[in-house]
């Protein structure tokens, strides 16, 4: 599955915090890194990361020793600041989602839907490369919550919202659960460290930023 065809963006946010999904910032690879560090209770080499990284190879050396001062005070508040169990992770990417009519055993009609994301339609996690690393966020049960049963209303209400949206903006909020450091796992064919959420909320919006549909724990 390759799933770094995935357009995605993901934003560190407060538990308490709500914003409609167009004011939702993104963050940096970088973050989704400290993030799963911190989860893990490891400290980074932030000298490497440092000096390994733009901008420090792309300064001047007269200017790389303040560079480099200031990028250590930076990281370290970073990972200090980060609280696995107040702080989410929030991936946004595209989806699409498919609509179902059955009949149940009594008679009764049964409305369901299936979202996937447009660009991968299989994916199940989400992978980033950090210098010679890829780290891949796998959100625990996220095949399961992407396809929901609905009412006839939701339905409806669902099928007039997207009507003029093919694609969905799609945002997954989750929870660092565990921060696996014992080995890379092969995985579609590449090492990868893998690090565990929960899903907190996921939510479709479409190209009016109105709300398709929400789940929160």
């Amino acid at each position: 599955i390759y799933l770094w065809i995935l357009l995605i963006v993901i934003s560190i946010l407060g538990a308490s915090q709500t914003h409609a999904q167009k004011n939702i910032r993104a963050s940096k690879t970088e973050d989704v890194v400290i993030a799963y560090y911190k989860t893990g209770s490891v400290v980074p080499n932030f000298e490497r990361w440092i000096k390994e990284r733009a901008p420090y190879i792309n300064t001047p050396w007269a200017l790389r020793e303040k560079l480099y001062e200031e990028e250590t005070i930076r990281s370290q508040q970073a990972y200090k600041n980060f609280d696995p169990k107040k702080n989410h992770l929030v991936v946004k990417t595209l989806s699409a989602i498919k609509f179902k009519t059955d009949t149940d055993e009594q008679g009764e009609k049964t409305y369901s839907f299936k979202a996937y994301f447009t660009n991968a339609p299989d994916a199940l996690y989400f992978p980033y490369d950090f210098l010679e690393d890829r780290i891949v966020v796998m959100p625990y049960s996220l095949k399961k919550l992407m396809s929901n049963a609905v009412s006839e209303q939701q339905y409806k209400h669902m099928k007039e919202l997207i009507k003029s949206s093919s694609k969905l903006a799609t945002i997954i909020r989750m929870q660092p659960y565990e921060a696996d450091f014992s080995q890379p796992y092969l995985i579609d064919g590449l090492e990868q460290w893998v690090f565990k959420t929960k899903i907190i909320s996921i939510e479709f919006w479409n190209n009016d930023n109105q709300l398709i549909w929400e789940y929160t724990v």
